[in-house]
């Protein structure tokens, strides 16, 4: 089969994805530009959660467009202002960060677009309130219970988040807490799939060309279970090598 040879040589592209985006996404929302160190990274998520949170806030506007925006680097701007101190750890009020977060979009002169932006920020910062911290909330989910099934939910419930979003925050930061050994059932809810990772999906059965996102995501993660590969790995890498070399 194909994805014996081709999985394992995009999973080799993992890295890459890791230290060029997610780490040095890490170290500007952390301002921890002396490490790239991931233990060193994630105590620095727990001395300055707010800081983490405009992390998490950047997944959140990984969407066709919104990045190009700078979004998640206006939530970050936003939340500077208003806590002053991303040491502390306190609850935001959901509609004050919306307002300076639009309010910020139009000065620098960007869509506001409120239908699919507010959602998501006052969304992200509830759930932040509810659970003190995400990446806490995720890592001590998954140590207790080895699935990831009430952490999708919770998160596809925020308003203009969905399952790719959804997938997309949980994949990354289980690979930031080395979590994925830990998951015991529903890994396909790691997989995020957009464009390139189902092209890679119909590349390997043709079959797949018209089937929901969901049903790809649980093809690729049986593959990668029956090839004892990371799903974490596959996905990233793919993601890389496909926006990389704009194909297959």
């Amino acid at each position: 089969m194909k994805e014996d040879l081709i999985f394992p040589l995009l999973s080799e592209f993992a890295p890459k994805y890791q230290e060029e985006l997610l780490v040095k996404n890490l170290q500007n929302a952390l301002k921890a530009f002396t490490t790239n160190n991931l233990k060193d990274l994630r105590q620095c998520i727990q001395k300055e959660p707010l800081r983490f949170l405009g992390f998490v806030l950047g997944g959140g506007f990984a969407r066709a467009g919104a990045e190009r925006a700078g979004y998640g680097e206006i939530a970050y701007k936003v939340l500077e202002k208003i806590t002053g101190n991303f040491s502390l750890s306190i609850k935001l009020e959901p509609e004050e960060v919306w307002q300076e977060f639009k309010n910020h979009c139009i000065r620098e002169e960007k869509g506001v677009n409120e239908k699919l932006n507010r959602g998501v920020v006052e969304g992200l910062i509830r759930l932040n309130n509810d659970v003190g911290n995400i990446y806490q909330w995720i890592k001590e989910t998954i140590e207790s219970a080895g699935d990831i099934d009430e952490l999708f939910i919770r998160l596809c419930g925020i308003r203009r988040v969905g399952p790719k979003i959804s997938a997309l925050i949980l994949r990354d930061l289980v690979w930031l807490g080395d979590l994925e050994d830990k998951i015991q059932a529903h890994h396909f809810y790691l997989q995020p799939i957009d464009v390139w990772i189902r092209r890679i999906a119909v590349y390997h059965w043709d079959e797949l060309s018209e089937v929901q996102d969901f049903v790809i995501a649980v093809r690729i993660s049986e593959a990668c279970q029956k090839l004892k590969l990371s799903g974490v790995r596959f996905n990233q890498g793919s993601l890389y090598f496909a926006t990389q070399t704009k194909g297959p």
